[in-house]
């Protein structure tokens, strides 16, 4: 017998926030960035090229903050000869030339008389490598659909709410929903993993600390219904940091449920190096 099975619809792709698309024009080749669902990006854009100019040259580091822009036009150097070319584009939500406000103690992201397990601190051993991008990042697990609430005040200037899928393997990374705010001292939180369709701002929307920006989920690269924030700020464009910071945890303690869990009471950056350090 001869018969058939659907599979699975795939979930949507995620949308980059800067998109980049070659354009011709005439005998030239034009790459333009889009922002979608997004105010900022700090960009980087390398090229390889063969009998082909830039201008302006490659690589090209710059912020972006207009909904399409001319990135740079690439024309050939000899005519007569073939000319070819590939580009690649390494970019993060904001805006380079920060200037963090060390000394600012952040709300912490839930309502006040939620008690959640901090799941994984800074240096955490899932996804928190030291030294990487990720290092002091701060998991709360937390059921689905908890109110995710501004750790500070500052300005929505991306967002994330189509995906649906999450789990703890590499192919989930970009699958994830999220919110990002600018802060006025120009650096950004990301609150990542908010369940599908959770985003509850818009582009541009101004926040005050406490005010709600969605709901929790597991969508993403996570083990577990969860949210996870990370302070961060773009020190050169196309390069981002993350921040260690301090946050407001009074009467936000609970105590270990397993062997070898931190509650969040114990800070730490107690054992790391103190904010401002380094950069």
């Amino acid at each position: 017998m001869l018969g058939s099975m659907a599979g699975a619809a795939e979930p949507p792709a995620p949308k980059p926030f800067l998109a980049v698309t070659p354009e011709a024009r005439g005998g030239e080749v034009v790459l333009v960035g889009k922002l979608q669902d997004c105010l900022c990006v700090s960009a980087e854009i390398t090229a390889e090229l063969t009998n082909m100019r830039a201008t302006p040259p490659v690589p090209v580091q710059r912020d972006v903050t207009e909904a399409r822009t001319t990135l740079t036009t690439l024309r050939p150097a000899e005519k007569g000869k073939k000319s070819n070319y590939t580009f690649a584009a390494r970019f993060f939500v904001g805006r380079s030339g920060s200037r963090p406000d060390y000394g600012h103690v952040y709300r912490v992201p839930f309502p006040p008389v939620a008690r959640f397990r901090l799941s994984q601190g800074y240096a955490g051993n899932f996804s928190h490598d030291p030294g990487s991008p990720m290092e002091f990042a701060v998991d709360w697990a937390m059921p689905e659909g908890t109110q995710v609430l501004a750790a500070r005040d500052g300005t929505v200037v991306a967002f994330r709410a189509d995906q649906t899928a999450g789990g703890p393997t590499e192919e989930f990374h970009d699958r994830v929903n999220l919110v990002v705010v600018e802060h006025p001292d120009g650096t950004l939180a990301e609150y990542l993993h908010l369940r599908p369709g959770g985003v509850a701002v818009k582009l541009g929307q101004k926040v005050a600390a406490g005010d709600l920006l969605g709901f929790s989920g597991a969508t993403g690269y996570a083990r577990e219904p969860q949210l996870q924030v990370r302070i961060y700020r773009i020190y050169a464009p196309g390069r981002d940091e993350g921040l260690p910071v301090r946050w407001d945890t009074r009467d936000r303690y609970e105590a270990p449920r397993k062997f070898g869990e931190l509650p969040f009471r114990l800070d730490p950056l107690r054992f790391l190096r103190e904010p401002g350090a380094g950069r």
